[in-house]
């Protein structure tokens, strides 16, 4: 089969992915699937393959093409017959590497140990973001659940339910240079000026503050072995009791859930300082939050980028208690985030990389960051297969357990998701092992979960909650 060029332009927003992706720091997202059960492996890759064959961009591969004109090269998805690899394993990898100039975005590796199954998924960050990920998780579940000879497709539950799109990529989802414009309509135009001046926030603390980092700033990073990956991978669970306190918490004080989260890592970062780097506990720490774009118009987008980038520029030392962290980031973050906001820096990007600048706008003291924080929501909660527990069951089998661990970036020393599943939340990082040991890592970790449980209790007082600052001075 001949090669045959998409309608498909790669815009600067996934431009910018193959700019971030290097060897040491693949712009790949491992996903992990457990299930209590087996599930039949003829079945598992022919709706797999259904799966992808409805959507081109899980096939197709980039290609540097001239322009007609004489015009700079331009990057182009060109669908190929290359389709992603399913491979059966003794041995789960970690991480892999993709080369999108020869390969698809997408590998899946499984393997059947003691009754149970495993799944790993590895997408590459231009194909898919973590929401679009979860999305096309469940169309392959969703799929998977159909082809079964009694299947419960006609059951009246899944017909009255939203179904899960199984459609072909249409025009608007398949045609990359609309998805730059992030499914704005006719009133979000109207709305732009606001937008723009909202999504500058961003971009100012962007380029005003040189936020210090979360590791041994002596390290060099470029004198690596090549063969060795940054990524680490570690799990912070919450039982279902230590969740429903969360919960609790968080009506009980009227913040939002992800509000308290973004406050509990900056000060938990904090304190990483005081204790390892106290002369530098008084700068700014940098979170980088993605703002999901999507609208309920175009719910079929999972193949897609449609995010965009925030960045909360904080020094915690400031503050009183991690809560009144929390109240201002949330005068800050509301506006943007009512507005699904955010637009400017992504200009920016643009501008520097028509002019071949964009390496200037990355530099080492600007891109600094201390950790990018995301979080998927209620996984699966919507979907017909959840049962009373919002547990996913296909043919009988439960999944069990699915983990999301977000890119390291160059210069980004930790990245986590948070991620609701059978009413327990998961923390899934990510973290440098070129910045950060895995004692650091953990003590991050710990007092994370620590100021989620305790930072935001009615029962404690401001002084209960106070920052420990006396190293910071």
């Amino acid at each position: 089969m001949s090669a045959t060029i998409l309608p498909l332009q790669l815009v600067d927003f996934e431009h910018y992915m193959l700019v971030d992706d290097e060897h040491d720091y693949p712009m790949v997202i491992p996903v992990w699937l457990r299930f209590d059960g087996i599930l039949n492996r003829d079945r598992l890759v022919a709706t797999f393959k259904k799966t992808v064959e409805a959507n081109p961009l899980l096939r197709a591969i980039v290609e540097n093409r001239e322009q007609a004109k004489g015009g700079t090269p331009e990057l182009f998805w060109v669908s190929t017959d290359k389709r992603p690899v399913f491979e059966w394993t003794d041995q789960l990898p970690e991480m892999v590497k993709f080369d999108l100039f020869q390969e698809p975005g997408l590998r899946v590796f499984a393997k059947e140990e003691n009754g149970q199954m495993e799944i790993r998924l590895f997408v590459h960050h231009c194909v898919s973001d973590g929401v679009g990920i979860t999305q096309m998780v469940e169309q392959w579940l969703t799929e998977y659940q159909n082809s079964l000879p009694n299947s419960p497709s006609s059951n009246a539950k899944l017909q009255n339910e939203k179904p899960v799109s199984t459609n072909p990529a249409n025009e608007r989802n398949a045609n990359l240079a609309n998805r730059g414009k992030f499914g704005m309509n006719f009133w979000k135009y109207l709305l732009r000026p606001f937008q723009e001046f909202c999504g500058l926030i961003g971009a100012v603390e962007y380029f005003s503050h040189r936020p210090v980092a979360i590791g041994p700033q002596e390290m060099d990073l470029d004198s690596h072995p090549e063969q060795h990956h940054s990524h680490q991978l570690q799990i912070l669970e919450f039982s279902e009791e230590e969740t429903a306190q969360i919960l609790q918490a968080s009506k009980s004080t009227g913040n939002k859930v992800n509000d308290m989260m973004v406050a509990a890592i900056f000060e938990a970062c904090h304190q990483w300082l005081v204790d390892h780097h106290p002369e530098e506990a008084e700068r700014h720490l940098r979170v980088i939050i993605p703002i999901n774009m999507r609208n309920r118009k175009q719910p079929e987008s999972f193949v897609a980028n449609v995010v965009s980038m925030t960045y909360l520029d904080r020094r915690p030392g400031r503050y009183k208690s991690i809560a009144s962290i929390c109240r201002y980031a949330w005068l800050e973050m509301t506006a943007i985030k009512m507005m699904n906001l955010g637009l400017t820096l992504i200009h920016i990007i643009r501008y520097f990389r028509k002019r071949g600048k964009l390496q200037k706008l990355l530099r080492r003291d600007r891109s600094i960051a201390s950790i990018t924080f995301s979080n998927l929501g209620r996984v699966f909660n919507d979907s017909p297969m959840a049962d009373a527990d919002r547990q996913v069951s296909v043919d009988g089998v439960h999944l069990k357990s699915f983990h999301f661990f977000p890119p390291i970036r160059p210069y980004t020393w930790i990245s986590t998701s948070a991620v609701t599943y059978a009413k327990r939340l998961m923390i899934n990082c990510n973290w440098c092992s070129r910045a950060l040991s895995r004692s650091d890592a953990e003590q991050i970790l710990t007092r994370f979960k620590h100021n989620l449980l305790t930072g935001f209790s009615n029962n404690s007082s401001e002084n209960e909650t106070e920052m420990n600052l006396a190293g910071s001075k």
